[in-house]
């Protein structure tokens, strides 16, 4: 009998327990389904050739990064894997970088990007970035349909892309 009365103090325990895990344990919520913002990279020029870039005729990752920033080089290899895929074409906006140190990264880690572009104040400004990496989902027309921030998962990213509209 005397046992009966520890019985609701185990099982308030075991319940704080349970919440003080569940919230040191929930990872915050990085994707954004964006509205009216519309961004056309195909008039900006390529940090490889300083030609125009070619649309790929279909929705595209638009990833914002630097060879400096930490997260940017765990992003880097999960970008990797998702560019194996034929459908995904990868945007690399190069942001507060220089190229040669851009071009070492990826002679190193490999390059998982469709083409690259330096980017300029207004194409920070116009895509609302304070801070990298920032990746986007964007489609055929240039509509900006899903925004991530900070680390990104593989198997998050490509959910997020085939699963968009357009």
């Amino acid at each position: 009998m005397k046992m009966c009365k520890y019985i609701p103090l185990a099982f308030f325990i075991l319940l704080i327990a349970l919440l003080g895990y569940k919230t040191i344990n929930t990872k915050p919520d990085n994707k954004q389904h964006v509205q009216n913002l519309y961004f056309d990279a195909f008039k900006l020029k390529s940090a490889i050739n300083n030609q125009p870039i070619i649309h790929p005729n279909n929705k595209y990752i638009l990833h914002v990064f630097s060879s400096w920033c930490t997260v940017c080089k765990q992003n880097h290899y999960e970008l990797i894997r998702l560019s194996k895929e034929k459908q995904v074409k990868i945007i690399g906006i190069i942001w507060q970088d220089n190229k040669e140190n851009i071009d070492k990264m990826l002679q190193k880690a490999g390059n998982p990007y469709y083409d690259l572009i330096n980017a300029d104040e207004e194409t920070i400004i116009n895509l609302g970035i304070s801070s990298i990496p920032e990746t986007f989902i964007v489609s055929k027309d240039n509509r900006v349909l899903i925004k991530f921030s900070g680390e990104i998962k593989e198997e998050e990213l490509r959910h997020a892309f085939y699963k968009s509209n357009n």
